[in-house]
């Protein structure tokens, strides 16, 4: 090798490895007799702020896509709800729901145009304590006003919006007219505004009496499943946990189609099986450029956390332990970094790596349990 080239190699090598994670973390921390509080951590000084009161139970925080807001699920005395707090632990509010149960809260997207105000929503499934008969809310954070999405129908959960830009609805459409048949017909009766339009997990009864879920597109007048001839195959699979495209043109989700767990990736071509192995793969989490998806697996005897590049199908793994496990991968904003959860020194704790896997190393030596981290995303200039 050149010597000059080798200098270079070695120069770009050194400046990744000198670099630091940057931003902020949020995660759920177990603190004793206290219970769960969410937190977010300064990756500058490391310092933990902490957000709302202690609860019973905590939900995974998720930020609202400017950074500005941070939502979870908190629950007490056999109730949960949906509290949104600003990461300086301002401006928090549990929203008053119709319904003693709150889960899965999801914000809306950035407007795509720039000079647009943001105006965040949350939207989450609701119910009275039976979640096969869950409805999507959606709360307006300007207006303090709640509305049931979906035309009320039952059986809804764990919303995802889909995106201002999203041309994928609108692709299926296209390919469903020129399939005709019944489906065809129904999905032409509705016209989703991709602002306005939401992914869930739908409740279906199979052709043996029994419950499974598909995926739902659901506006705030119709809810339907995502059509039969462009899923994976035509049967009765349970599909679970859709994750959009950051540029809104796919969607990741979980299906048992094939006969163990794995990953798939709707786009206007059709769905594709971009994890493609035996042990079960699971929650797909696109990395800010949506040219990786890190996903959890058993693919190596315990739960670690992988990479796949869903243009060929290659998969490396990020957090792997023969005697430990590690779970919940969330990229940092440039993709750079990835945090996750793992107990390889017994008690759950939180770690950052670089995104291939390099240089991980424990965020923080705290008093009990640390799990669930979210980076802070960074608002579009």
């Amino acid at each position: 090798m050149p010597a000059m080239l080798s200098q270079t190699i070695f120069l770009i090598i050194a400046s990744l490895c000198a670099s630091e994670p940057e931003g902020h973390i949020a995660c759920v921390f177990e603190r004793g007799i206290e219970g769960r509080q969410a937190g977010v951590v300064s990756l500058a000084d490391l310092q933990v702020a902490y957000m709302g009161a202690p609860s019973d139970s905590i939900g995974p925080p998720v930020w609202s896509p400017d950074g500005a807001w941070i939502a979870f699920e908190c629950g007490s005395n056999g109730q949960s709800g949906i509290y949104a707090v600003r990461p300086d632990n301002t401006g928090g509010r549990m929203l008053p729901a119709q319904t003693p149960w709150s889960q899965d809260p999801a914000w809306s997207s950035l407007p795509e145009e720039k000079g647009r105000e943001y105006h965040p929503r949350i939207a989450y499934s609701a119910h009275d304590g039976e979640p096969q008969a869950s409805t999507i809310h959606v709360w307006d954070m300007d207006t303090n006003q709640e509305a049931v999405w979906g035309g009320g129908q039952k059986g809804l959960m764990r919303p995802v919006w889909l995106g201002e830009e999203s041309l994928l609805i609108a692709a299926l459409q296209d390919q469903l007219e020129t399939m005709g048949g019944p489906e065809a017909q129904a999905w032409a009766a509705i016209h989703p505004n991709p602002a306005n339009t939401l992914l869930a997990i739908g409740l279906r009864m199979d052709s043996a009496g029994g419950l499974s879920t598909d995926i739902f597109v659901v506006t705030p007048e119709h809810a339907l499943p995502l059509p039969s001839k462009v899923m994976p195959s035509v049967g009765s699979y349970a599909e679970w946990n859709p994750a959009m495209h950051p540029g809104g043109s796919k969607v990741a989700f979980e299906s048992n189609d094939g006969g163990d767990r794995e990953l798939f990736v709707l786009s206007y071509k059709g769905a594709l099986d971009v994890s493609n192995h035996h042990a079960g793969d699971w929650n797909p989490v696109w990395s800010p450029k949506g040219d990786w998806l890190a996903f959890e697996s058993f693919r190596s005897g315990r739960r670690g956390i992988y990479r796949v590049n869903t243009d060929t199908a290659l998969a490396y793994p990020i957090a792997v332990h023969a005697d430990s496990d590690c779970w919940g991968p969330s990229w940092s904003p440039d993709g750079a970094w990835m945090a996750y959860a793992s107990d390889e020194n017994g008690a759950s704790a939180v770690y950052v790596s670089h995104s291939n896997g390099q240089e991980p190393r424990r965020l923080l030596d705290a008093s009990g349990p640390v799990y669930a981290p979210a980076w802070r995303p960074r608002s579009k200039p």
